[in-house]
């Protein structure tokens, strides 16, 4: 059985930032034994910036679907997002998956 983890952010663009999403995928990926870890930004904007530097950080929407097509079986989706707003809602793994018509475990922020 293949089991992954998806760690989501906002994402950054500045390395100093970037110093602190490195710690908690970090975190999470040591507590997450037996799952191969990858991570995703939810912003478009940070996305493509890095994109014109040379660094692919893909959407969750592409994790997923890359995931899918390697056929993992479990995938659990763990946003990092404090506030709930465009973004979180937008991307939700639930909504990805039912629109995918896969099931679909995330971890979500309480309102």
């Amino acid at each position: 059985m293949k089991k992954a983890l998806v760690i989501v952010s906002f994402g950054t663009t500045y390395e100093r930032a970037r110093r602190s999403i490195d710690a908690v995928e970090h975190a999470l990926a040591q507590a997450a034994e037996g799952y191969d870890v990858f991570h995703a930004y939810t912003s478009s904007i940070v996305r493509k910036v890095l994109k014109s530097r040379g660094e692919i950080v893909p959407s969750l929407e592409e994790a997923l679907e890359k995931l899918a097509n390697e056929s993992y079986d479990t995938v659990f989706v763990q946003p990092t997002h404090l506030l709930c707003g465009n973004e979180y809602d937008e991307k939700s793994a639930h909504r990805i998956c039912a629109m995918r018509g896969d099931s679909c475990v995330a971890a979500s922020v309480n309102r």
